[in-house]
This record gives C-alpha cells, sequence and structure tokens, in this order.
C-alpha cells in the first residue's frame, strides 16, 4: 500500500487537471468579455492601414493595366473606393473616426496614373484627439505614413 501511495503522490490525476483547465478557461472568457472591443489607437491605427492599402493597391492597378485609377473619398460617409476598371470596393472606416482629403487637383479624390505618379494629396484620419496623416506624393505616386 505504502507503494500505491507514493505514486499518487508524485503527480495530479486527470481530473485535477482537467478541473485546471476549466478554470482557467472561465477566467480568461472572463477577462476577453470585460475588455474594450479596441482602443481607439488600434482602430486609427488599422484605418490608416487600409486606406494606405487602398492608395497603394490604386497605384499599382494603374501601373498594371496603364488605365487612370482614382481613389474617391467621401468624408461624410466615411467610404473610400478605387474607381477603375472594374471599380474597387467600397470600404468603410469604422464608426467614430473622422476623414478629411486634401487634394492638389479639382476632383474629390487621388488619381493614380499609368506611369507611376499621382495627383497627389493628404488624407487625415482623426479620432478622439489623435490625429494621422497619409501622404501621396504627386511626382512618385509614393504613398507615406509621416511619424507622429
Amino acid at each position: 500500500m505504502d507503494a500505491d501511495r507514493r505514486r499518487r503522490a508524485n503527480g495530479f490525476t486527470l481530473i485535477e487537471m482537467l478541473v485546471v483547465l476549466v478554470i482557467l478557461g472561465m477566467l480568461t472568457a472572463l477577462i476577453i468579455q470585460r475588455a474594450p472591443a479596441r482602443g481607439g489607437r488600434l482602430a486609427l491605427l488599422a484605418a490608416v492601414n487600409d486606406v494606405s492599402a487602398t492608395l497603394r493597391g490604386a497605384r499599382s492597378r494603374a501601373i498594371g493595366t496603364q488605365q487612370t485609377v482614382l481613389v474617391v473619398f467621401d468624408p461624410a460617409s466615411g467610404t473610400i473606393q478605387a474607381r477603375s476598371t472594374p471599380p474597387g470596393t467600397i470600404r468603410r472606416l469604422p464608426a467614430g473616426l473622422r476623414m478629411a482629403v486634401l487634394t492638389t487637383a479639382d476632383t474629390d479624390g487621388i488619381a493614380f496614373y499609368p506611369d507611376g505618379s499621382s495627383s497627389g494629396g493628404q488624407v487625415d484620419l482623426s479620432e478622439a484627439g489623435a490625429r494621422l496623416s497619409i501622404r501621396v506624393d504627386w511626382i512618385s505616386g509614393r504613398v507615406s505614413r509621416p511619424d507622429p
């Protein structure tokens, strides 16, 4: 009998391990449930990355198809769309984000040309006092985000 007691004292039973895993799972679920879905800064960074990707994709499409691609911004509805053949999907910014667009042309967007250049411009996204900008160089068509 002493040998059986020593073997049991050396480790945990399967039931003990399952109970601990269930408790850890419940605690994790409570923590995730109480944590904010996403921080404001995180949503802003995600939106900046999404807008930058849309602009870079439009530039690549213009070069690849040898056709001008216009990225149209609607600050009132918070939407962005690359107009080309075929038209790009309409991207919607998360609620609460504000968008301001400065373009150098008399259009409602930024145009990318087959040689890689663009009409140039700047897109400012802001939320709760934080603001990030995306710039499009008119000569090179390069899309960049200056460091804050």
